[in-house]
């Protein structure tokens, strides 16, 4: 029986307008993993400890409600949380049409890698893949022999989860535990939805540097767009649609934490070397309002402008950065 962990008290106009200065997600706490790979036992004081000393009430509530034994945090309620989040998430990901958002970018992209000396196959990596829905989506509206779909994740019961959902849904593609950048079939084009953000600092320089070993061609990374409004409108999104504390806290962490344009682009130039990179313009166009999601993209060097011509008129949404 999957029991949900109260909330933390803390007001609903704090958590929106007041965040802390340690922002924080609670499913990047719960899993970790030794030197050699293998699994590591969370203490559930020090995770709550972690919250309170990030000054997240909010978050330390939830955890400090989590079963542990001899104060250590179940596993097994742990893999069940995740993967119940992740579906979860995966509304998200319904309700602003990743899969689709991902397609409309790959066919100009693998039609530039075609067009550009690199014949198929294309190998199509998801990097932080979760449950798969992206990876199931793509696999389902794309069924040439020519591309081949692959999510990867770190969690195992994640990808345990994504492979039952692709064998309930019929969909030809593979999920796997691994390191995205260091695979022994390398990716043509490595993809994620909702990762960046989870990297900050010299993090997010060392996962744009390890597309440099990666031996992709492309990469193509969707995240939230940066802005005052995100937090509210996550806060209505996630009050609304998800009903796990989990989700609701991480869901609108998510948006205080998504990194600005500008962030990304100094990492992304900085750290790929060997990628021509652009970014899709912050607001829509002609207004102020922000857009929902950023899109970056980084192709070999020569690539970028037929990429522009493939793109079309939705060129008009990037801003070259290399």
């Amino acid at each position: 029986m999957f029991v949900e962990p109260r909330p933390g008290g803390q007001a609903v106009w704090q958590r929106l307008w007041v965040p802390p200065p340690g922002l924080i997600e609670i499913t990047d706490l719960l899993f970790e993993r030794n030197p050699d790979g293998t699994r590591a036992p969370v203490r559930r004081a020090s995770v709550v400890q972690h919250c309170v000393e990030h000054g997240d009430r909010w978050a330390a509530g939830i955890v400090a409600e989590m079963p542990s034994t001899d104060g250590w945090l179940d596993p097994e309620y742990v893999d069940r949380l995740m993967v119940a989040v992740h579906c979860e998430i995966q509304r998200l990901s319904e309700e602003f049409r990743h899969g689709a958002r991902m397609a409309e970018l790959l066919v100009p992209l693998l039609a530039t890698l075609g067009r550009c000396g690199q014949p198929p196959p294309y190998r199509v990596v998801d990097v932080g893949c979760g449950t798969g829905y992206v990876v199931r989506w793509l696999s389902d509206w794309c069924t040439t022999p020519d591309v081949e779909f692959v999510g990867v994740d770190l969690n195992p019961a994640l990808v345990d989860a994504a492979r039952n959902l692709a064998a309930r849904d019929g969909v030809r593609c593979r999920f796997e535990v691994a390191d995205a950048f260091s695979l022994t079939e390398p990716a043509t084009v490595l993809i994620s939805t909702g990762v960046m953000h989870h990297f900050r600092g010299p993090d997010l320089d060392r996962f744009f540097a390890a597309h440099e070993r990666s031996g992709a061609a492309a990469f193509v990374h969707l995240d939230f767009q940066a802005s005052r409004l995100a937090p509210i409108g996550s806060w209505l999104f996630h009050h609304t649609r998800m009903r796990l504390a989990v989700t609701r806290h991480d869901g609108i962490r998510s948006a205080q934490r998504a990194h600005g344009t500008d962030v990304l682009s100094e990492s992304a130039t900085n750290n790929a070397k060997r990628f021509e990179t652009m970014i899709s313009r912050p607001s829509v166009r002609f207004t102020p309002l922000p857009c929902v999601l950023t899109v970056l993209i980084g192709t070999l060097s020569g690539l970028g402008q037929p990429l522009l011509e493939e793109l079309g008129t939705a060129a008009r949404r990037f801003n070259p950065l290399r």
